[in-house]
């Protein structure tokens, strides 16, 4: 499967998963069969508000394993049942698979890729769980490549225009400015891009890639993922954001990496948009669940 990360190690598990501050033992449920380990559910919380700690209001099944067997799917019910009596010990009021798009406090880098959100559409059997377990579908996230080997600048009235009046510098592993994103970046290579007015030398727009370790290795290429996108509010619509992601991804290119790969809602007309114009292909797509308790 291309969005789930082969040969994982303990060291794996505890950078990944263990070392996490806001990893609860409690929410690790594991089913075995004597001393047979069956399958695993992890159930964990949601970012708050202003993304500096937890809200415990949210549940998120992390992730969701069985190993294969005539007894899968019984196995597979009887432990989102355990992590639903989890999570009403805890008050939550709506659960999601995997996290709400675009943050997920697990997994990252072992399953889905640039994300670790919902489920990937090659995963069936993960979803026909979950829908018999009165989940239900809510978005679409599409996963896009760019092979970068086919990357040419873009070049047009606009883009010089813009390029004449800001300047775009990186920055290799850009303080993160979130507690959660601390959490989960904070054991990954990253690259920062800030986008500045050449007049005033102020900042107006970022991008944050990061390696998509270890993940990225059952690919054999060398990849990263976009993870933040901010441009300022009276710029947008503007080909800002177009000539930001295309100047990173020359200087990228320049610095040997070979993949990029953007997640975005299906739903977002935007993001929708510039991937578009910009040439990323679909290759993939993720779909989250709900359930309200």
């Amino acid at each position: 499967m291309r969005g789930k990360f082969q040969g994982i190690r303990p060291a794996i598990w505890e950078q990944m998963v263990f070392s996490k501050p806001y990893f609860d033992p409690q929410g690790l449920i594991l089913a075995f069969d004597q001393q047979q380990p069956l399958g695993f559910v992890h159930a964990s919380f949601g970012r708050s508000e202003n993304e500096q700690g937890l809200d415990r209001t949210k549940g998120i099944i992390s992730q969701l394993m069985v190993l294969e067997s005539e007894q899968s799917e019984g196995i597979a019910a009887g432990l989102l049942q355990q992590a639903e009596i989890y999570f009403q010990k805890h008050h939550v009021k709506s659960i999601v698979v995997g996290g709400h798009f675009p943050s997920a406090p697990f997994y990252l880098g072992l399953y889905g890729g640039s994300r670790a959100v919902g489920i990937l559409t090659e995963d069936q059997r993960s979803k026909d769980w979950f829908v018999a377990a009165n989940y239900v579908e809510e978005d679409q996230i599409l996963v896009r490549h760019w092979h970068l080997n086919d990357f040419r600048p873009l070049i047009d009235r606009q883009q010089m225009m813009i390029g004449r009046s800001f300047i775009i510098e990186a920055q290799l592993d850009p303080v993160p400015t979130k507690w959660c994103d601390a959490c989960n970046f904070g054991m990954s290579s990253r690259t920062g891009f800030t986008l500045k007015d050449r007049k005033t030398s102020q900042p107006v727009g970022t991008l944050v890639y990061w390696d998509m370790e270890p993940l990225v290795k059952n690919w054999g290429v060398n990849g990263m993922g976009l993870v933040e996108l901010w441009v300022q509010p009276e710029l947008r619509q503007k080909g800002v954001a177009k000539y930001m992601v295309g100047e990173s991804l020359r200087q990228l290119k320049q610095h040997g990496v070979a993949l990029v790969e953007i997640q975005h809602l299906e739903k977002d007309p935007a993001m929708t948009s510039l991937c578009n114009r910009l040439g990323f292909q679909t290759i993939d797509a993720v779909s989250t669940f709900v359930k309200l308790i």
